[in-house]
């Protein structure tokens, strides 16, 4: 995304800006009585490899869920780019539920069950833009870069 204004464009008290190393907010499932935990990660730009995030990924994955308490993320949840996991619901349409209230610029993107279909792997998505900053032409823009980047062929089914 760091190729992507629309999706770095953040209201913060009345004012906007670009802030171009946002943080990534998802939220964790733990498997105990308190269900999620917050993981936040930073830096996820200065990686130059998928082997090299995956370590951090999974190093971060690990100590969330090792520390079941929920912290007050408010203010960094707000800034955040929010993607979220749900491994285990194959769906067509979904929508996300939010208490926050107000969050001005941040989209949200929400990856499901993955799936086959013959040979071809389907992986459901649901995407939340804000209209201050994003619309369907600089989404497909950002699909265009994810199929360029992440399939070897350019193509993907989402």
């Amino acid at each position: 995304m760091k190729n992507h204004l629309s999706f770095k464009l953040r209201k913060i008290e009345n004012s906007w800006y670009v802030v171009d190393n946002l943080p990534v907010f998802i939220p964790v499932a733990t498997y105990t009585k308190s269900r999620f935990a917050n993981m936040i990660l930073y830096d996820v730009t200065l990686y130059s490899n998928y082997e090299e995030f995956s370590r951090y990924y999974m190093a971060q994955l690990q100590i969330s869920r090792s520390d079941h308490s929920i912290s007050d993320v408010r203010y960094l949840h707000e800034i955040s780019q929010f993607f979220g996991n749900l491994p285990n619901l194959q769906f067509t349409s979904a929508r996300r539920s939010s208490t926050i209230k107000k969050i001005d610029g941040q989209s949200s993107f929400t990856f499901g069950k993955r799936y086959l279909i013959g040979e071809n792997l389907f992986i459901p998505l649901a995407v939340k833009l804000h209209h201050a900053c994003a619309d369907p032409f600089v989404f497909d823009k950002l699909l265009q870069d994810f199929q360029r980047r992440f399939t070897p062929n350019g193509i993907i089914a989402i």
